[in-house]
């Protein structure tokens, strides 16, 4: 579906009308949109003390801090998929793997880091319980890994 308009939430924090839901009500300018916008929420942001966010680890970046490789893991809901991107990978091939908290792999494949070390790919989650999951992504010289949430 393409749109040259975004929906709009006005008050979020608000219960049923009185939210105050426009349909395609904001204008891009001229631009489109496919499907809407990513869900591309900053779980770097650090938690709320006392909060129930205040435990959560999603999406945290955990690489070894003498490594200079960039990696981020996120899930998508409304996809229903994880999206892995990877930069400054040293090596040319690897293994992309998804664990369960018990350690077991849920998925595995082979992948090719392309020319200045970039990846990117999305792991569909059809058919694969709701949790925390480890994303890892092991080449010839790296290992970096993440943590995400299905819910």
């Amino acid at each position: 579906m393409v749109n040259s308009n975004l929906t709009v939430i006005n008050y979020p924090d608000s219960i049923g009308a009185a939210c105050d839901f426009q349909l395609f009500s904001f204008p891009l300018g001229g631009h489109r949109t496919y499907r809407g916008l990513p869900h591309n929420p900053n779980y770097g942001m650090g938690p709320l003390v006392g909060s129930p966010c205040d435990t959560l680890t999603v999406g945290i970046n955990e690489n070894d801090e003498k490594n200079d490789v960039f990696f981020q893991a996120w899930y998508n809901h409304e996809w229903n998929m994880i999206h892995v991107n990877a930069s400054k990978l040293k090596g040319k091939s690897g293994v992309l793997r998804l664990f369960d908290v018990e350690g077991r792999v849920v998925v595995e494949r082979k992948v090719d880091v392309i020319a200045g070390g970039y990846f990117t790919t999305e792991i569909v989650m059809n058919g694969i319980a709701s949790g925390v999951y480890i994303v890892s992504l092991t080449t010839e010289k790296d290992k970096v890994q993440g943590k995400i949430l299905k819910f």
